[in-house]
């Protein structure tokens, strides 16, 4: 589950800050260490917005840390890339 955090606003200072991260849910690179980079979606396609996500920093790393990758699969992400 994701945090929804808000993330246009920093909660200490008030001030509009870009505070979210993009992140691929297929990885942007077939490399085998690009996290689901073995995915069979397009490389074409892996940089267009059905296959982004904005996250906070913490869940990003999180969600494409290693030890994790068994628990963040394409299937399981927020939104299917390519649906």
């Amino acid at each position: 589950m994701l945090c929804n955090a808000y993330l246009l606003e920093g909660a200490m200072s008030g001030r509009t800050l870009p505070l979210g991260e993009v992140a691929h849910i297929v990885g942007q690179s077939t490399d085998p260490c690009s996290p689901r980079g073995g995915d069979l979606l397009e490389k074409a396609l892996r940089d267009e917005a059905d296959n982004l996500m904005l996250l906070c920093a913490q869940q990003h790393i999180e969600i494409d840390a290693k030890a994790a990758l068994d628990a963040f699969t394409v299937e399981s992400a927020p939104c299917e890339a390519g649906a």
